[in-house]
């Protein structure tokens, strides 16, 4: 195979790069690699150029590498040279064509698996776990009802919502059980839509009252994988640490979206090979973002950089998150002054 010459050029950027980076044609072949991804796979430069990238990352033998492109895959399996890696793979498809992806040990960090016990096993206050979670509902029953005295909300609706929060509060209690063990949840295909805005105005009426929530959906989105219950509760718990962390901001707002983003990949619980969770939900505010201390251990329960703060919202967020197959990240824009928690969960087949 001969690449062409406007492909070349980004190999030669990145030949002194420390990170291990690999170039490929828009037909997915590998036409350049630099001697960190040679270390990382150990394997040269001529016996992986001109090779699909789905013979080194099988992950990837079925994707697209049309412009513009972003690609992730996480705890990805590679085996070369009879050794086994688990590798997080993430780059973007160019104008040109040329898809540029970094290649890094996925033990740089703690694997899902990992993290996952790790919760398990720091979140041995469960009934102070519980009393933290129950606070969320019944912060919307009091807003319900101090709205339907006041005469000026709709009452069926708001009778609805105390009548669901109670069931909710409920559920809570006998999910506790399943907070703490590795029992899957009840994963139902659906519209993430109705679940979006019961959260939100469970919020609205409590908690979040005096803060300006847009919503901003992608109406063409497709049904997604998830159990409402635990859906509604970990949106409650980021839009309430949003509201937390806009104390004392001026122009408080917080933006819910839901949007499809094409190659997000994570390993499967069982090994067996990779799954996509292209459904992306965001959480955003314009308060001040996390502390750098506790960024480290930002979904560890306990950790919080708010004034006797408990730090179990995020860390049951993120319980949740993975008990549905997905993921839950943290990402600050400081140029815009914004902080985002995006969820991804699966597409419903």
């Amino acid at each position: 195979m001969t690449p062409a010459p406007d492909l070349l050029a980004p190999a030669a950027d990145y030949s002194a790069h420390p990170v291990a980076t690999i170039v490929l044609d828009p037909s997915g072949h590998i036409v350049g690699v630099n001697p960190a991804a040679e270390a990382l796979l150990a394997i040269g430069n001529k016996a992986l150029v001109g090779k699909p990238i789905g013979d080194i990352v099988p992950v990837l033998a079925t994707r697209s590498f049309a412009p513009p492109r972003t690609i992730a895959a996480y705890d990805a399996a590679v085996t070369l040279a009879g050794r086994h890696h688990l590798i997080d793979v993430v780059g973007e498809t160019g104008e040109t064509g040329a898809t540029i992806l970094a290649l890094l040990p996925a033990s740089r960090g703690e694997p899902q698996a990992a993290r996952r016990g790790a919760t398990k096993a720091a979140a041995v206050g469960a009934a102070t776990i519980l009393a933290h979670e129950i606070k969320n509902p019944l912060s919307g029953i009091r807003g319900a009802a101090q709205l339907i005295a006041s005469g000026k909300a709709d009452r069926e609706r708001f009778t609805s919502l105390i009548c669901r929060e109670v069931d909710r509060i409920a559920a809570l209690i006998d999910r506790m059980e399943i907070l703490s063990s590795e029992r899957p949840m009840s994963l139902e295909a659906a519209s993430v839509f109705p679940t979006i805005r019961h959260a939100l105005d469970i919020a609205r009426a409590g908690f979040a009252s005096d803060v300006a929530i847009e919503e901003r959906h992608d109406p063409s989105l497709p049904l997604a994988m998830f159990d409402a219950d635990a859906l509604v509760q970990l949106l409650l718990n980021l839009v309430k640490n949003a509201v937390e962390a806009l104390a004392g901001t001026e122009g408080p707002r917080i933006t819910v979206s839901a949007s499809y983003r094409h190659g997000h990949f994570v390993a499967r619980e069982d090994g067996e090979g990779m799954h996509e969770l292209p459904i992306m939900l965001t959480v955003t505010d314009n308060g001040p973002g996390v502390p750098a201390q506790i960024l480290s251990d930002l979904f560890r329960p306990f950790a919080s950089g708010k004034s006797g703060g408990t730090g179990l919202g995020l860390a049951v967020a993120e319980r949740l998150a993975l008990g549905m197959g997905g993921t839950i990240a943290y990402d600050r824009d400081e140029a815009a002054g914004l902080t985002h928690f995006r969820l991804m969960i699966a597409r419903a087949p």
